[in-house]
Formats: structure tokens, C-alpha cells, sequence
């Protein structure tokens, strides 16, 4: 496989982990969310094991929870 089309692949599966877990994350279901972000930490391994750059985003933190979570209290 050419470099380019197993960058694009390794990419490609990222974006998939990533909303993935995002999804999970948003669903508050925390065993599915371990699974993706170990899906997620492998591809970036692999990646970089290999050479390849693949785009990361940045950590996105949803604050409307943590104003939510202390008006609750």
C-alpha cells in the first residue's frame, strides 16, 4: 500500500474513533467511550510508529455540563 493511501486509511479510521467516542462521551456511556478512546490512542500509535501524519483535534469540554452538574447541587 502506498503512503499516501495508508495515511488517508489510518486518517480516515481517526475521524471514525474520534466521533465515535465523542458520541459515547455525549451518551455518558463510559465503558463504550474506553473502547473508542483505546481505538482512538492505537490508531495515533500506529501512525506514529509509522511516520504518518494525521490531524488531531483538540480536546473539546462541553461546559454546559459543569454548569448543569452545580446548579443541580
Amino acid at each position: 500500500m502506498h503512503v499516501d493511501a495508508l495515511e488517508t486509511e489510518i486518517q480516515d479510521q481517526v475521524d471514525v474513533a474520534r466521533a465515535a467516542l465523542l458520541q459515547a462521551r455525549a451518551e455518558h456511556d463510559d465503558y463504550l467511550a474506553d473502547i473508542h478512546q483505546s481505538q482512538l490512542d492505537a490508531l495515533l500509535r500506529t501512525a506514529d510508529d509509522h511516520g504518518l501524519r494525521v490531524q488531531t483535534a483538540p480536546e473539546v469540554i462541553d461546559l454546559t455540563v459543569v454548569v448543569r452538574e452545580r446548579s443541580a447541587s
